[in-house]
């Protein structure tokens, strides 16, 4: 399926078709093709097919007779809930061409969403089954021939079907953070596609902002990295911990847990900012007070040791 990065953000498409589905009892497409068409160039990001044309022509090939059965189980799927229910119904015949069938992409192949169809050919492409998708005598293999009911040397993992890795599964997806990980349709929405939900995200940590998948902002940070989530946060510095966590703050004011060498490496250039000392009781870091066994100069007075009880004037370290 070729993807479109959204150029543009579209905004109130929930409210413009949430529920339209439910709605409508035509037996008739036509309320239908509007709709689902507005939704795919929302969650694709562009007008990759003639949809309008397409959906009402698919329609219209069918017998007379079967296009009531066929629209009814359209709108049983609620096809208009979200990107991902949008795409599966796009991968559902007669909108999509069965092996064999003429195609321009791979989501005019049916089973493309569950990675066991694909569109080859330069012009007046042909849909086929690729490598590792099941087959048969009715089913064409894109290259080879079927052998034990697959195409190739191995047989991908069908979607539903229990995974380990990303990379067994037909549609080279792998829901491993579920209890019991299984192959998933690739039917969501990588960052920069339109969605109508956080769950139209392919990447668990997206959000849907403006009917865009976009990144949540970061939780960490990489130091080595002049790009990293801080300084597009807004934060303007990444800074490694002792825990070797990361932590964004703002240059010249270090946070706890920053390794430090004296006091003057934890203080705050940051005007109203209370300078942290430097706890060297284990690790030398930054911290609010220096605990029990850390150095001090007990000719400071209390408030100047730093010290989280009082500083012992025969040994210089903090006491509890």
């Amino acid at each position: 399926m070729k993807r479109w990065i959204a150029p543009a953000l579209i905004v109130g498409a929930a409210a413009l078709l949430g529920g339209a589905c439910r709605d409508i009892v035509s037996p008739e497409p036509i309320p239908l093709v509007p709709r689902l068409c507005t939704l795919l160039e929302q969650c694709e990001g562009g007008d990759s097919w003639d949809c309008p044309n397409t959906v009402s022509d698919a329609f219209d090939d069918l017998p007379e007779d079967d296009r009531p059965a066929a629209y009814q189980e359209f709108l049983g799927a609620d096809c208009l809930a979200d990107c991902r229910n949008a795409r599966s119904c796009r991968d559902k015949y007669p909108l999509c061409a069965r092996n064999g069938g003429g195609c321009d992409e791979d989501a005019d192949c049916c089973g493309f969403t569950s990675g066991i169809a694909e569109c080859r050919g330069s012009s007046d492409g042909q849909c086929c089954a690729p490598d590792g998708a099941p087959c048969s005598t009715e089913v064409g293999c894109c290259e080879g021939d079927c052998q034990g009911g697959h195409c190739g040397d191995f047989a991908c993992t069908l979607v539903g079907d229990p995974c380990d890795s990303h990379f067994e599964c037909c549609t080279k997806r792998c829901d491993l953070a579920a209890e019991v990980p299984t192959c998933i349709p690739n039917t969501c929405s990588i960052i920069g596609e339109g969605c109508e939900l956080a769950s139209d995200c392919c990447e668990p940590a997206a959000v849907c902002e403006l009917g865009v998948c976009s990144t949540k902002q970061c939780e960490g940070c990489d130091p080595f990295d002049p790009n990293n989530c801080c300084v597009v946060g807004g934060e303007g510095f990444c800074y490694l911990l002792l825990n070797e966590e990361t932590a964004c703050g703002p240059e010249d004011c270090p946070p706890e847990g920053v390794e430090c060498g004296g006091d003057e490496d934890c203080a705050c250039a940051t005007a109203d900012v209370r300078n942290l000392v430097c706890d060297d009781a284990a690790f030398p870091h930054c911290a609010q007070c220096r605990a029990a066994g850390a150095t001090c100069n007990p000719a400071l007075t209390e408030a100047e040791h730093g010290c989280c009880g009082s500083c012992d004037a025969a040994t210089s370290t903090c006491s509890p």
